[in-house]
């Protein structure tokens, strides 16, 4: 986890220069996250939005271990990509 928030860190400093791309937005809606690409790097979006499908399903992934999920909240520093408390 300290590894983790190095970097996130980093990233974060660097935010201005960067496009960043959450895993769970992409995988819940492909085509606005390729639009949203396409504009910050001023090129076209495809009309027909690539053809993107989300694949993501709710049981695609085992559960973590009991408590998990709570200890990266705590740990990590999830504000940085505009994670909110939960």
């Amino acid at each position: 986890m300290e590894i983790w928030n190095h970097y996130a860190g980093l990233i974060h400093r660097h935010r201005d220069r960067l496009h960043l791309v959450r895993y769970e937005d992409l995988v819940d809606d492909p085509t606005a996250e390729l639009k949203r690409f396409c504009t910050h790097f001023s090129i076209a979006a495809p009309s027909n939005g690539g053809g993107l499908v989300s694949r993501n399903r709710a049981d695609s992934y085992p559960a973590p271990e009991e408590g998990f999920a709570e200890l990266v909240r705590k740990k990590c520093r999830l504000e940085l990509f505009d994670y909110e408390d939960s």
